[in-house]
């Protein structure tokens, strides 16, 4: 490896490396990118980022430099990390996440057609607005219906949501002209989760001019998961968030799923979280606003992976969202995430679901 006497090695501002029971990884969020390293590599790496490869090589004995040599390698041919003999143009990239100014920052509003009241519903949207919050989920709970689904977005969009997803079950008929229609009319509607399908799939739409690209308008994805259990607490691999720095230093200080969260259920109860039984009142009787900022209301909201069980020794629990509503004891807050099938100590994903103590729990 060639190297000048003032050579300085640093990470990568795009890359983050997390440190598990077992093992750790080398997440590159500029490319979406995970690595596995053996913990003793991670530990090195906190020893020598900002530092001259001289010095460095100056406290390894022989036997060692082969090994230390090919692992350096390793990160420039990965640009996980780099030299330079000016690392003061390389400044560390701060970790600070300045969320102050967002009383509410994403929003769970369950729907039902057949106790829908329009009046309720746009007053409901109206308070949500007043809040700041851009990020609305609504959960169709009652037979799909084109007309309904139009008149739902239609309100929506009054407000100055800046991203909507649906979530809904895969009964009644939406032929893809309609879907089109649909994410095509409603700028916000930017993807929706259809339910008990009989297949995986997903379909981008997309809005086609001549001699222009196609413009991509939203995603339906469909999922042969069951619609009460597919919309909640279930961590997989496939659900880790490797693209997003600021949701894992955000990570490390909130909870990645209860943070300033509001759910709104069919009836109008305000819930931290739809699959929660406790709740704080009605936003018919009571102002969303005040509700949000009770103590009582904000009691997980900083329950962070670091303070949980087993959480703490997973090197993936930054890139991981979480779930307080389903834990492996019940009665304790820190517990483990019920629906997660990954073993830091194993290095081991499970299905959660055929786990015979995970089912005892989940039907208690």
């Amino acid at each position: 490896m060639k190297y000048s006497k003032n050579d300085v090695f640093f990470v990568s501002s795009s890359c983050k490396l997390v440190k598990g029971a077992k093992r750790s990884i080398i997440i590159d969020y500029s490319r979406g990118d995970v690595q596995i390293i053996p913990n003793e590599y991670y530990d090195l790496v906190q020893d020598i980022n900002r530092k001259k490869i001289t010095e460095i090589i100056a406290h390894i004995d022989e036997d060692s430099k082969n090994s230390f040599f090919s692992f350096i390698e390793y990160m420039l041919v990965h640009e996980f990390g780099f030299l330079t003999e000016e690392i003061e143009k390389f400044p560390e990239v701060s970790t600070a996440y300045d969320d102050d100014h967002v009383i509410l920052k994403d929003a769970i509003l369950e729907v039902d057609e057949t106790v829908f009241n329009e009046e309720d519903f746009s007053s409901l949207i109206f308070q949500i607005n007043e809040l700041h919050c851009n990020d609305l989920q609504i959960r169709i709970s009652s037979k799909t219906n084109f007309s309904f689904i139009d008149k739902v977005l239609s309100i929506i969009d009054q407000a100055n949501m800046l991203y909507v997803e649906l979530y809904l079950k895969n009964e009644g008929e939406i032929t893809n002209d309609q879907w089109h229609y649909l994410l095509k009319t409603y700028a916000p509607l930017s993807h929706v989760h259809v339910y008990n399908a009989k297949t995986e799939k997903a379909v981008d739409y997309y809005i086609e001019r001549e001699t222009y690209f196609p413009i991509e308008i939203g995603k339906v994805s469909h999922h042969t998961l069951d619609f009460e259990k597919g919309c909640c607490g279930t961590i997989s691999f496939d659900h880790l968030n490797f693209s997003d720095m600021g949701t894992h230093h955000f990570h490390q200080k909130h909870n990645g799923c209860l943070f300033k969260k509001l759910t709104i259920d069919t009836t109008g109860n305000i819930k931290n979280c739809p699959k929660m039984t406790k709740t704080y009142g009605n936003f018919k009787e009571k102002r969303i606003e005040d509700v949000i900022q009770e103590k009582s209301y904000q009691s997980l909201w900083n329950v962070k992976k670091d303070d949980i069980a087993i959480c703490r020794d997973c090197e993936f629990r930054y890139n991981c969202s979480d779930c307080r509503a389903f834990t492996q004891q019940t009665d304790d807050e820190y517990s483990k995430p019920l629906r997660c099938g990954y073993n830091p100590y194993t290095n081991v994903w499970e299905d959660w679901s055929i786990n015979p103590l995970k089912l005892l729990v989940t039907e208690h």
